[in-house]
Order: structure tokens, then sequence, then C-alpha cells
């Protein structure tokens, strides 16, 4: 019969509890210049444990470069300047969260440097009559 065969199933399984599950969201880069920005995100859940939180970055999705982490808990948002940027250049970014649980990352989001400021300079001459000295 079907229901003894359930019966029998159900306990032969063996069922594991997981830790609530964290999650970190990239929020967009601020303070944009010609070399340097600042990343920035929020830690929306920690699993019940402090998280060491930080950024990949890099000029294409594949990232290469990471920042120093800071510990962070639920609902806390962490930022890092980074420098050393090219002007004129799009960046690829996401958050990273990591705790004894795994490692959880951000969407990623990108920004685009300054590009460098041309001067503009006139050079205007024009002779006075008497009345104007």
């Amino acid at each position: 019969r079907w229901g003894d065969w359930f019966r029998r199933w159900y306990r032969d399984q063996m069922f594991e509890e997981y830790g609530f599950l964290f999650a970190v969201t990239t929020k967009p880069a601020t303070s944009v210049e010609l070399t340097t920005a600042t990343l920035n995100a929020d830690l929306d859940g920690d699993g019940n444990e402090a998280c060491n939180c930080g950024f990949e970055w890099g000029e294409t999705d594949a990232y290469g470069n990471t920042t120093p982490t800071q510990s962070r808990t639920t609902g806390q948002t962490f930022a890092q300047p980074i420098s050393g940027l090219d002007p004129n250049t799009t960046y690829h970014f996401r958050a990273q969260a990591k705790n004894s649980a795994g490692t959880a990352s951000g969407a990623d989001r990108t920004f685009t440097t300054l590009g460098p400021v041309i001067p503009f300079v006139v050079n205007q001459s024009y002779a006075l009559s008497r009345e104007e000295l």
C-alpha cells in the first residue's frame, strides 16, 4: 500500500538543519572621481554569525582585486574606498560576505571613473580707448 511505503520512507529520511542563510546587497559606488571611488554594500543577513565583508573589483567581471574585510552583522552597511584607478575607465565590483556557513556574493555593478579635465583657456586682448582709461 502507498500509505505503508510513505511511512517507511519518511522514517528512513535524515533531516539536517541549516542555519539562517545570509545575504549581501551591492549598492552603487559613490564619490567616483578621476582615480578613486567608494564601494558600498548592505549585509542583509549574517546567519546568526558575524561576517567578514569586503569587495571584489576590477576592469571585468572576473574582478582580480579584493579589498580588506570588515566584520559586520545583519543590517549593517559597509564601504571601502579604492584608489589607483585609471581615468575614464569602467570598473566592475561586487560585495562579498564570508563566515563559517560559506560565502555570499552580491550582484555585479559597474561605475566609470571621470575623464581627465582639459583646461579651456581664452586669451583675449583688446585695446582701450582714452575714455576707458
